[in-house]
């Protein structure tokens, strides 16, 4: 398999972990607002509060990492193009 295409795939992958994770995010959210709502506690605010932080941690992990495989995709790209100029 060549590298570009390994790079695609990582890509793809770190979108997709970036799909859940919003989604995750988006479900948090909502239980958040269903116990303010309802009065009902899926957790202790300590809980959640750990569970958010460690979401948008992992957030921003996924986001560098995500910015990281398509800069270095970039640039080999750039790297091969000029390679074939010459």
């Amino acid at each position: 398999m060549s590298e570009t295409k390994k790079h695609q795939q990582q890509i793809e992958a770190l979108h997709e972990q970036m799909s859940t994770q919003k989604k995750a995010n988006a479900f948090l959210r909502e239980q958040v607002k269903k116990s303010i709502l309802t009065g009902e506690k899926p957790g202790s605010v300590v809980e959640n509060v750990l569970i958010d932080d460690e979401v948008k941690r992992r957030t921003r992990e996924l986001q560098a990492a995500l910015e990281q495989a398509e800069s270095t995709n970039r640039l080999k790209g750039e790297f091969l193009e000029n390679m074939s100029h010459e």
